[in-house]
């Protein structure tokens, strides 16, 4: 904006207001966006890291089906996975975010969401916010990949996540021998 829009009285609004709005999460569906050759988005398991990328009390940033999530693992060691920005005020969990007594923590305000997204401490009161949820993604860690399930309805998994390649063989050994195409491992159905 230039000093002289700002000087006119005739300009009233604020930087603020004349930005553009953010587009509403989660992100359109892949069979909206062009150049997806599909009626619908696909169903099924699809990887999203490797283990050994989350540690105990990490929380890490990752995108997956056009939308930010964050994958945490608590003390018990379960790998957990939420949309990434707290219901509170919309900081982003994947930087700054911690995971202490099975608690992923805000690193904006300190809020507490537990194991399934629920708001299970708020720092400054006595209450929690039992309305406010994170979402949480099922998820499944086999042979040292993480996989989430995505489900063009929104619906729970049909299926569970096969634990090895036909024919006896690793899914991770199978990934070792395919360059490391991590992207093609999920076990998907349209």
């Amino acid at each position: 904006m230039s000093t002289e829009a700002l000087s006119r009285p005739d300009v009233s609004q604020s930087i603020a207001t004349t930005l553009p709005a953010a587009d509403p999460l989660p992100a359109p569906e892949l069979s909206q966006r062009a150049g997806w050759p599909y009626a619908r988005d696909p169903s099924g398991w699809f990887q999203v890291g490797w283990s050994s990328e989350v540690g105990a009390g990490d929380v890490i940033p990752v995108q997956a089906f056009g939308a930010d999530l964050v994958l945490c693992r608590g003390n018990e060691g379960e790998v957990r996975a939420f949309d990434a920005f707290c219901p509170h005020l919309g900081a982003h969990l994947g930087h700054g975010g911690v995971v202490q007594d099975g608690n992923v923590i805000c690193p904006f305000h300190g809020w507490e969401w537990g194991p399934e997204g629920e708001n299970v401490r708020i720092p400054y009161s006595t209450k929690v916010m039992p309305n406010l949820r994170l979402r949480s993604w099922p998820v499944r860690e086999i042979d040292g990949l993480i996989l989430i399930w995505h489900d063009a309805d929104g619906g729970p998994p049909a299926w569970p996540p096969v634990p090895a390649w036909p024919g006896g063989r690793p899914i991770a050994q199978w990934a070792r021998l395919d360059a490391g195409r991590s992207d093609d491992l999920g076990n998907a159905r349209t």
